[in-house]
């Protein structure tokens, strides 16, 4: 597999009984991902798969979210 086919898994990890989001995770499947998290102690929540940028109005691209 290339570059262009690797994916981007979410992750997060349990401190002191509150999750907090982790590492975002580069691999090649859902598998590779989870040994990965094994390592580093956290675990895979989820998968990006879409990125949305709003035109906030002013032309840079971003918008501030209340």
């Amino acid at each position: 597999m290339n570059m262009n086919d690797k994916k981007i898994f979410l992750t997060e990890f349990t401190w002191d009984g509150v999750d907090y989001t982790g590492p975002n995770i580069v691999a090649n499947t859902h598998e590779q991902a989870e040994l990965i998290c094994e390592s580093l102690g956290c675990r895979v929540v989820g998968e990006l798969t879409d990125v949305i940028v709003a035109d906030g109005g002013d032309g840079d691209g971003y918008e501030t979210l209340h």
